[in-house]
């Protein structure tokens, strides 16, 4: 139900799934239950700091970078997001689709009523909401000195073949801890 949806990031990803990913089936795991629990209680501020390790392609930015952001902005539509990544491109397409999901009929039927998004900062990069809440897309070590935020997030901060690299992976370091905490 709508209701359960609201209360559970669990119950709405399941209910969003085919607004993000089309005719792909939802294959639901104890690893899915368990990313939500967790982004439910740092939603509720329980949980300051949170790291997901998991392999590729086990819907890890889906939820975090998707569905995430969506879900938060039914009950605090000023919550305001930072994303990251070691790509543009990947946190740039992890907005648009968080954008189109928000935009999605099933979203505007159930919560369009809660905010709208702003016509006038609408884009990839960035999408701001009637609330003054926002979802800025950056990549890790660019320049985002004077954004900040209520959460931040970096979903893949590091390309795996950098990894190896002691120099890459202290500017990250240093990237996260100067120049993105608050």
């Amino acid at each position: 139900s709508v209701i359960t949806a609201e209360i559970s990031l669990h119950e709405f990803l399941k209910q969003a799934w085919p607004w993000i990913e089309g005719d792909v089936p939802f294959v639901d795991g104890w690893h899915i239950r368990a990313i939500c629990e967790h982004l439910e209680a740092v939603s509720n501020r329980q949980i300051k700091n949170l790291l997901i390790n998991l392999p590729p392609r086990c819907s890890k930015s889906t939820l975090v970078s998707i569905a995430f952001p969506a879900w938060c902005w039914i009950r605090n539509p000023g919550e305001r997001f930072l994303y990251a990544s070691y790509s543009f491109s990947l946190t740039s397409r992890d907005s648009q689709k968080c954008r189109a999901l928000i935009q999605s009929p099933w979203y505007q039927k159930n919560w369009g009523n809660r905010f709208q998004l702003l016509k006038d900062q609408n884009t990839k990069k960035r999408f701001d909401n009637t609330a003054t809440g926002y979802r800025i897309a950056t990549s890790s070590g660019s320049g985002t000195t004077g954004e900040g935020g209520s959460m931040l997030i970096a979903d893949d901060p590091n390309n795996a073949s950098d990894g190896i690299s002691d120099v890459y992976r202290e500017n990250r370091v240093d990237w996260w801890t100067g120049v993105c905490r608050w």
